[in-house]
């Protein structure tokens, strides 16, 4: 029981850690370079619906989680 915490813990982390990082390089350029990030930003949007689309459409082939 205690092994299969380990690894669920060790799998998550990396992930979240991941993720908090590309938050932080979004938020911390939309504060810096204001003008370019309201210029980007529908293609930004229209990128991460694409990924949303694309990540729930390819979900549906994984059979081997663990």
């Amino acid at each position: 029981m205690m092994r299969s915490l380990k690894l669920v813990a060790s799998c998550i982390l990396p992930l979240v850690l991941h993720e908090m990082r590309a938050y932080g390089l979004v938020r911390i350029n939309m504060d810096l370079f204001f003008h370019a990030h309201s210029i980007f930003c529908p293609w930004l949007m229209i990128l991460g619906s694409t990924q949303i689309i694309y990540v729930a459409s390819t979900s549906f082939g994984q059979h081997l989680l663990l």
